[in-house]
């Protein structure tokens, strides 16, 4: 997968040290997966004190859209980590 920077990751380097961890595949297209991911930010910080949880949304977002993918991400201000995976 790439970062918002374009820099490549090692899925197998994604993880939370033993922590809850929540993967969520989205797309900017995708309406009711950035509707799920507004819903989640609302609570996200107080589920991070309560468990350690961390979010990571892995857009799936094709060449065409994923420019769109970082525009989102600033706009909606997700402080989650977010990875684009082209395949």
């Amino acid at each position: 997968v790439k970062t918002l920077d374009g820099s490549s990751v090692n899925t197998s380097r994604i993880s939370n040290q033993g922590k809850p961890m929540i993967l969520v595949f989205w797309a900017t297209w995708c309406m009711s997966s950035v509707k799920e991911l507004d819903a989640i930010y609302e609570s996200y910080s107080d589920w991070q004190k309560e468990t350690g949880v961390k979010l990571v949304a892995i857009s799936t977002d094709d060449t065409r859209s994923m420019a769109k993918v970082v525009t989102m991400v600033k706009t909606k201000g997700w402080e989650y980590e977010i990875y684009i995976d082209l395949n």
